[in-house]
């Protein structure tokens, strides 16, 4: 019994990924309706495009409309590897939570003489 227990929990595993918590502190560029993706960029210029957002966080915080950007926020979200369609591994972003917060971008490029 406890065989078949792990068996089934083996492989609801890797049907469905496994996921994983990270957070970063990013600016919000914009929401694609058409792809559906929620666009951010870091205060050091690095893009981020996640999948999916938490209704709680939708809830409070509207990213599908223009109201929000430029705002700058302390995300946390889910990194969860699947597969596509031809059976390559990516990674799918999903928001957790968020919180608004004072960030200001930084110029990493150095002036040359």
């Amino acid at each position: 019994m406890k065989n078949l227990f792990l068996t089934a929990i083996l492989s609801l595993v890797s049907l469905f990924g496994i996921s994983q918590s990270n957070t970063v502190k990013a600016f919000f560029t914009d929401f694609d309706s058409e792809s559906k993706i929620y666009s951010f960029e870091s205060a050091e210029g690095d893009y981020l495009s996640f999948d999916f957002v938490a209704k709680d966080v939708l809830a409070k915080f509207p990213l599908n409309s223009s109201k929000l950007e430029g705002r700058s926020y302390l995300i946390t979200y889910s990194t969860k590897t699947v597969k596509d369609e031809q059976g390559d591994d990516y990674d799918q972003l999903t928001i957790t939570k968020l919180q608004e917060i004072k960030l200001v971008r930084t110029d990493e490029e150095e002036e040359e003489d």
